[in-house]
């Protein structure tokens, strides 16, 4: 057990008042869909499937030589 598990399982005790360590223990967000929803959302094409449109390796140069041409 790690130290930052010992400071999340204190954000667990209300008898605790801190200092507290690490990050705080999310907590559980349930979600009813609809199977009207649930269709619609297969429908959708997500940004990352198919797009150019993003970061390119375009002009990268890390780790290739430079041409140095003397005389010019």
């Amino acid at each position: 057990m790690t130290i930052f598990a010992i400071g999340r399982t204190a954000y667990k005790h209300p008898e605790f008042r801190g200092p507290f360590l690490g990050p705080r223990p999310s907590e559980e967000q349930k979600r009813e869909w609809t199977e009207e929803q649930l269709r619609a959302g297969e429908a959708v094409i997500g940004l990352q499937a198919g797009s150019n449109k993003g970061a390119t390796q375009a002009g990268q140069s890390f780790g290739a030589t430079r041409k140095i041409l003397l005389g010019k």
